[in-house]
């Protein structure tokens, strides 16, 4: 009886040594130090994450946020991963500017978790806790052709947008093409 050797499992996502490759490290210091205060003592891991592929609407995420569970946080020290499309972060179009927009994104879903009294809460080893962040809209484009800014959560979304609108990230792409989400 011959027996098939075990099929290799593609390895997806690998944690980004900041030795060897330290420029996501960099941004998401310089990111946090600039924007995110409430995280300066959070232990975030980076990570790659290899072979995401567009889903059936045709969007392709470029990166996700997670808070770690309490085994991970004990054994290997960190609060929060972020896991970052290799394949698109290092496209030489994506740019600085993508670059950061996307670990600046992926920051904006972590958030200190707070006590009743509005202190950071703590857990019983005296270390920070957090929590996970939605975006502040989510709405279908043909809602909003339909309806308009029907919801507070869009007001601000499209008043956001109308001050950024002279700041295009990606430049050539129209508004009606379908692009990448996080």
């Amino acid at each position: 009886m011959n027996a098939k050797p075990p099929k290799m499992k593609a390895v997806k996502v690998r944690a980004i040594d900041a030795d060897a490759d330290p420029e996501p490290y960099r941004l998401l210091r310089e990111l946090v130090a600039a924007h995110h205060d409430e995280l300066v003592e959070a232990r975030i891991a980076l990570a790659w994450q290899y072979g995401w592929a567009k889903d059936p609407d045709g969007y392709l995420r470029l990166g996700s946020c997670q808070r770690v569970t309490d085994p991970l946080r004990q054994l290997a020290g960190v609060d929060v991963l972020i896991r970052l499309n290799a394949d698109v972060y290092r496209l030489k179009d994506f740019g600085d500017a993508g670059r950061r927009a996307l670990i600046d994104h992926e920051l904006c879903h972590v958030a200190r978790a707070k006590n009743d009294d509005d202190t950071g809460a703590t857990d019983e080893m005296g270390r920070p806790v957090y929590r996970t962040v939605h975006h502040d809209a989510e709405e279908f484009v043909d809602i909003i052709r339909r309806h308009g800014l029907w919801k507070h959560d869009l007001l601000r979304l499209a008043e956001a947008a109308r001050q950024a609108a002279d700041q295009p990230l990606l430049g050539q792409r129209s508004p009606t093409q379908k692009g990448p989400r996080t």
